[in-house]
């Protein structure tokens, strides 16, 4: 009994059923021994053949051709051994390159919905080293409804870098990313807003901040950037600025004073000499 795999980077593994002992690729096994082979990873698996034949080589000494006898995708497979048997397990073929998506929210009663706000992607490849790529990467921009606004390329620098702008509601894709290494994206903070980020791959969901950190690149990686505007006190004046314009009054207000102290100075000065 043979088996292989093919395409991706899948394998194939196969047991006895009676005790889920492993069986080797080529080993002999008696007739009427059932077998369980299993498909690893299962979400790259795409399906099974089945080949067999009654002997190895003719009396003439000429190799026997096997013959298609099961074709399928229900996995893990169950088989009895009856003849010569050759199983392959067909993979897809796992991508170099996917798709990474940025998208951008602006919230609170006070919030700039029109700026844009800056930010930086960086790619490092499997070793740790800047990622390198032969073409800039192409990238569509859209909104939220999936209408493109604009399209364009970005050229990554000499450490991986490479800057675009988001305001709110619009969503970036940049396509032809590297698999192989890891992603950060990084937003330019702004003082009046509180920045927060949630990855597409679920670990602690929303997350605050506006750097993601390096993290291993998945197929169609995705962040969504959420900014929310700190509220601005009812007076319409920042706290930070009540100090600066108590003492520009104190200053306004001396002049003034003393005006209004001198002819009260004056007419004492005149009773005084009466």
């Amino acid at each position: 009994m043979t088996y292989d795999a093919v395409g991706g980077e899948g394998k194939v593994l196969a047991f006895t059923e009676s005790n889920r002992h492993p069986i080797t690729d080529g080993a002999l096994l008696p007739g009427g021994t059932a077998i369980i082979f299993e498909a690893d990873p299962i979400e790259q698996f795409e399906r099974w053949t089945v080949e067999t034949r009654d002997a190895e080589i003719t009396d003439d000494g000429k190799e026997v051709e096997f013959t298609l006898t099961y074709e399928g995708m229900v996995a893990p497979l169950r088989h009895i051994l009856t003849k010569h048997t050759h199983v392959v397990g067909y993979f897809q073929a796992q991508p170099s390159t996917t798709t990474l998506t940025v998208s951008k929210e602006v919230t609170g009663a006070l919030a700039n919905k029109i700026i844009a706000f800056d930010f930086t992607v960086i790619l490092q490849d499997s070793t740790g080293n800047p990622q390198s790529t032969d073409e800039p990467l192409p990238y569509t921009v859209t909104d939220f409804d999936g209408v493109v606004l604009w399209t364009g390329a970005l050229t990554l620098d000499n450490e991986g870098r490479a800057m675009f702008q988001l305001s709110h509601g619009q969503r970036i894709h940049i396509t032809e990313v590297p698999l192989e290494g890891s992603v950060q994206i990084v937003e330019e903070l702004d003082d009046h807003y509180q920045a927060w980020f949630t990855d597409s791959v679920p670990e602690e969901g929303k997350e605050k901040g506006g750097d993601t950190g390096l993290r291993p690149m998945t197929e169609d990686r995705s962040f969504h950037f959420e900014n929310v505007r700190f509220e601005v006190p009812t007076t319409g004046l920042v706290l930070g600025n009540i100090v600066g314009v108590l003492l520009l009054f104190t200053l306004l207000s001396i002049p003034a004073f003393a005006t209004l102290l001198l002819p009260i100075s004056r007419g004492r000065y005149k009773k005084l000499h009466w």
